[in-house]
């Protein structure tokens, strides 16, 4: 059923039960490239679907930022939809980060002075990203990947995710 080959496709739902497979039997490769297929560059619709898959199947925030940062600088308030599908971990994570940027925004709009290098639009994307790190200390994730990596498995040299244990139905 599943190929490793680039042109093998299936339906998002498809993928979604293969994300779920290769979660629960520590399939690494697999579970890559599920991840590959489910979360494409973001858009703003996809930014909610793809922080659902992350509380739910354990996908490293590193791997979402970039659906993060356009989250926080989405200028539209997000739906109550939108709050109900997020656990209150990451809506209050997504509510800080957004009172953040728009306080951001807010001082560059009074002080035009601010220093900047550059154009103010590619300022607030950087700084979008600083938050959305800052928030979510994914440099703190960057650091636990790293010492992570160094407990390879001596005879297969593959590195494992750590066992979590599972919890009752």
């Amino acid at each position: 059923m599943y190929s490793a080959l680039p042109s093998f496709t299936l339906p998002q739902a498809s993928w979604r039960a293969v994300l779920s497979i290769a979660h629960r039997f520590t399939l690494d490769e697999i579970y890559d490239r599920a991840l590959r297929e489910l979360i494409p560059p973001p858009s703003i619709d996809d930014a909610i679907n793809i922080l659902s898959l992350v509380e739910k199947y354990d996908i490293p925030m590193v791997r979402v930022s970039p659906a993060l940062e356009m989250l926080v600088r989405r200028p539209e308030p997000l739906s109550e939809y939108e709050w109900e599908r997020m656990s209150w971990t990451m809506a209050s994570h997504v509510a800080q980060a957004r009172e953040r940027y728009v306080a951001k925004v807010w001082e560059v709009n009074q002080n035009r002075s601010w220093d900047v290098q550059g154009n103010i639009e590619d300022a607030l994307r950087v700084e979008a990203a600083s938050i959305v790190e800052s928030v979510w200390k994914i440099g703190c994730v960057l650091l636990d990947s790293f010492v992570w990596l160094l407990t390879l498995t001596p005879r297969t040299n593959i590195a494992r995710r750590p066992h979590r244990p599972r919890t009752a139905f």
